[in-house]
């Protein structure tokens, strides 16, 4: 309990108020809503798509679940013959055609898996899944297959064929190793500088905390330490739930404007969470010189799960939203132009510029005034 009043306290103190912290709140919600609103980051509406599962096995499964959750995709499962009447008919956008090989293959990480992606005839459709099959090879011998099958169906195959979007395979999403360089060239560089960074800090902390504890006995050592370490977790703790309840607020503020789920209202808050852990430690040892051991393993597990999550994201698509839970994640995936992250790291910027202006700029003033 000591720790949760310390942290409403930081927070009073911080903000000079509850009302001031409303009024702050309140200006994150106008930003995210209005940079929301310029990069047009509403919720899509789930597209029809049709899936021909021949292998029924649990990885052909997993992979109609996490091709659905990763394109806003809503899957409906049929036979061949009722998917393209269903193509042919426009009831769906695309069709998914998963092979009885799919399982064995994924299994031993064939580069060339079995699938096949086929669009709608109309062209608005083929423009509408350019980004959602962006990848998929279809085989010379899906297409003979197709063109040989007699009768209604060939007209309705060739339609298929003519507006499919073949382009090179996305097989890094579906733990292939044909591509998982492409992507991770730009994460690999933020990772190396950010590990380089990390690790000259803690040489840095090491000398300079050897330095120190050799002026001491071994019990004032032992006594130093303790005590460093509980105030250390102590104050990182009411430092990190102080911005828990902001973080709370901005979800709040965040869940009718996106029109989101409860799933994504989760990722935001612990985006924010853990970006909060991140520049809390960071203030603790590079802002107010608290260099201990605690704030800077905590900092490097800290990087060290960004980048971790944020190389899942490349190599499985299962693993892609978690990316925005991390510090890393998140600025990467604004570098690359995400309009969700861009949106929450101008909310958050625009929030560490009034925080700074009320706190260090107007005090100064003030106190120049009275001067």
């Amino acid at each position: 309990m000591s720790i949760l009043r310390l942290s409403l306290y930081k927070t009073k103190m911080a903000f000079g108020g509850i009302g001031i912290l409303l009024v702050v709140l309140l200006v994150f919600g106008f930003v995210f809503s209005l940079v929301s609103e310029i990069t047009q980051i509403k919720a899509p509406e789930a597209i029809p798509f049709a899936v021909v599962d021949e292998d029924n096995s649990p990885q052909s499964k997993a992979l109609v679940r996490a091709f659905a959750e990763e394109n806003g995709l809503e899957m409906a499962v049929l036979t061949e013959d009722a998917a393209i009447l269903a193509l042919s008919y426009g009831d769906a956008e695309g069709m998914l055609k998963i092979e009885k090989s799919y399982g064995d293959k994924i299994t031993r990480e064939t580069k060339m898996l079995p699938l096949a992606f086929y669009a709608a005839p109309s062209s608005v459709s083929a423009e509408a899944l350019r980004e959602i099959v962006s990848g998929t090879v279809l085989s010379q011998a899906a297409f003979e297959r197709g063109m040989l099958h007699a009768g209604e169906k060939q007209e309705a195959y060739r339609a298929i064929f003519d507006s499919l979007e073949v382009k090179v395979p996305f097989t890094a999403q579906y733990n292939n190793s044909d591509m998982q360089a492409k992507d991770s060239f730009l994460f690999e560089d933020i990772q190396a500088m950010t590990y380089g960074f990390f690790m000259f800090s803690l040489i840095m902390v090491l000398f300079s905390a050897a330095r120190r504890l050799g002026e001491t006995s071994s019990r004032a050592v032992c006594e130093r330490a303790r005590s460093i370490i509980l105030g250390a977790f102590k104050d990182y703790c009411s430092d990190l739930l102080s911005l828990v309840f902001c973080a709370c607020s901005v979800v709040f503020c965040a869940f009718p404007v996106l029109q989101i789920d409860l799933y994504a209202a989760a990722v935001i808050f612990v985006t924010i969470l853990l970006l909060s852990a991140f520049l809390v430690l960071f203030k603790n040892i590079f802002v107010e010189g608290k260099a201990d051991s605690l704030s800077v393993i905590l900092l490097i597990l800290t990087s060290i799960i960004g980048g971790c999550f944020g190389e899942a994201s490349f190599n499985h698509v299962l693993f892609g939203k978690l990316a925005y839970c991390t510090p890393q994640g998140l600025f990467l995936a604004a570098i690359r132009g995400e309009s969700h992250c861009l949106a929450i790291l101008a909310a958050l910027a625009v929030l560490l510029i009034a925080f700074g202006l009320y706190r260090f700029v107007f005090p100064y003033r003030r106190q120049n005034k009275r001067a």
